[in-house]
């Protein structure tokens, strides 16, 4: 898998066969081999995009069950990843008007969307959104959000101890306040696992 697969893009391209191979071929691997094997592919996935490849640590409970405290993740940096984000991707982002500290929180609503929270329950442009990765049915009041071009609205997957877009005095993150997309976790070894940009809706 190191050897073949040194982007995302490409990997994406593979034919099924390929990556039912690739992917056996990873999963046979021992906990040391994985992480070594997953760090060896983000770098030279860097080198390829030039795109800068950073890791963090979990400092919170926000982000519950997804990514615990004490979990380590990568990450993609700018410019690739800004430009490529998606629904429900996960980023490491700067709030310099409630934080001095970097934030980690899923992506909910894009740019020029509606974002409804009826019921416990987010609803994009009146549509429901599925989120299977939640912890638990959130406790909230129903509120209503726009979110303006090139900004973006945040929430953490531990939404009754998460404090996100809900809670800030301005709840949009603009693009150029987004470091990175977290593609990884790689700690603990046990817990490995690869964030893909999937849409849940």
């Amino acid at each position: 898998i190191c050897k073949n697969v040194y982007s995302w893009n490409n990997f994406r391209k593979l034919g099924a066969e390929w990556k039912k191979r690739l992917l056996s071929d990873y999963f046979s691997m021992t906990n040391k081999k994985k992480t070594i094997c997953i760090i060896i592919v983000l770098i030279v996935c860097g080198i390829y995009s030039k795109t800068a490849v950073l890791y963090g640590k979990i400092q919170s409970e926000s982000m519950e069950p997804t990514l615990k405290v004490g979990a380590w993740y990568v990450a993609t940096s700018l410019p690739f990843a800004v430009d490529h984000i998606s629904r429900q991707d996960i980023v490491y982002f700067m709030q310099p008007e409630e934080f001095d500290e970097m934030l980690v929180k899923r992506v909910i609503g894009m740019p020029g969307e509606h974002v409804s929270i009826r019921h416990g329950m987010v609803y994009i442009n009146g549509s429901r959104l599925n989120e299977p990765y939640l912890m638990e049915d959130m406790v909230c009041e129903d509120v209503d959000y726009t979110v303006p071009d090139d900004c973006y609205f945040m929430m953490g997957d531990n939404r009754n101890a998460s404090y996100d877009s809900r809670n800030w005095k301005n709840p949009y993150v603009n693009k150029d306040n987004i470091v990175g997309v977290v593609r990884v976790q790689i700690y603990p070894i046990d817990q490995i696992h690869v964030f893909s940009s999937i849409t849940y809706q």
